[in-house]
């Protein structure tokens, strides 16, 4: 692998490509078309099938107190200007966010003339499958896996460093 830096020091790009596996895992086995973006740079998933509409949907995968929530409000505001969408779906993981976020997020709908939904993946893919999905292994399996073989996720790294 090349020497260039690739992490953020905290490994949170792994657990953050691993999510978003998952989630991309999810839709693949509940026939959902999708295009994950696995680039690193951009929405990671610019085109969601459901009933007939084109949906965009961001992974914000925290599983337990941290920071990195935060993030979320400016991710919002990026991807709806950038992209200048109506619709966003912030995909998060089991830690709930704190609800001052929800009032950012309030204020951005308000601000930019969007609707964002936060969901889990499982609350995304049931609500576009009309409440019945088929699920996938739990993250913890994933992380499992990619401690055994980390090959995947060392090509997919390596294809846009």
């Amino acid at each position: 692998m090349s020497n260039k830096k690739v992490s953020n020091g905290g490994g949170g790009e792994k657990t953050g490509y691993l999510f978003e596996k998952r989630f991309s895992d999810l839709m693949v086995v509940n026939s959902m078309k999708h295009h994950w973006n696995k680039s690193g740079t951009g929405i990671d998933f610019d085109n969601i099938e459901v009933n007939g509409e084109i949906l965009f949907a961001d992974c914000k995968g925290q599983n337990s107190q941290g920071t990195a929530f935060k993030g979320v409000p400016t991710t919002i505001y990026q991807y709806t200007t950038q992209l200048k969408l109506k619709k966003m779906y912030i995909i998060r993981g089991t830690y709930e966010y704190p609800s001052y976020i929800f009032d950012m997020i309030s204020a951005l709908e308000k601000l930019l003339d969007v609707k964002v939904y936060v969901m889990t993946p499982e609350e995304f893919v049931s609500w576009a499958k009309g409440g019945e999905f088929i699920d996938v292994k739990p993250l913890e399996e994933y992380k499992e896996e990619y401690k055994k073989n980390p090959s995947e996720y060392e090509k997919t790294i390596e294809s846009f460093i």
